[in-house]
């Protein structure tokens, strides 16, 4: 039961909804926050190959150097090579809000002869 007068009533459902709007305003943004408006943005700034023999394997490494434009997190890297067959590797890195990171995946599929008229790409997305 309420006790007071109906001018007291009437100040303290402002301050009610005051309180609710900014319950709803701090909801909203933590959910923003959640779903990715505060992720990583990458850019892949270079990507390099070279070759190689590992034992008694061939290799080709590909290099792909990511820049972040967002927020610190994890970004996933993927590098496909294309040399007398197709393959791609992916891994996930930690790269800090404004810092440039380079990964280098190995491939050991393909023999020496394909892999020295092979192609290269680097691809990254944010998780």
């Amino acid at each position: 039961r309420w006790v007071g007068s109906f001018a007291e009533r009437r100040t303290i459902i402002p301050h009610m909804r005051v309180r609710l709007l900014s319950l709803l305003l701090c909801l909203a943004l933590f959910a923003c926050g959640e779903i990715g408006l505060n992720r990583p943005k990458p850019e892949i700034v270079g990507q390099d190959s070279s070759s190689g023999q590992v034992n008694l394997d061939y290799a080709v490494w590909v290099d792909c150097t990511v820049q972040n434009h967002g927020a610190s997190g994890n970004v996933e890297l993927t590098a496909t090579l294309n040399a007398g067959g197709s393959w791609t590797k992916r891994a996930t890195v930690f790269v800090g809000k404004s810092d440039t990171r380079t990964h280098s995946f190995e491939f050991r599929e393909p023999g020496l002869i394909d892999a020295l008229d092979g192609s290269y790409s680097c691809e990254a997305r944010a998780e």
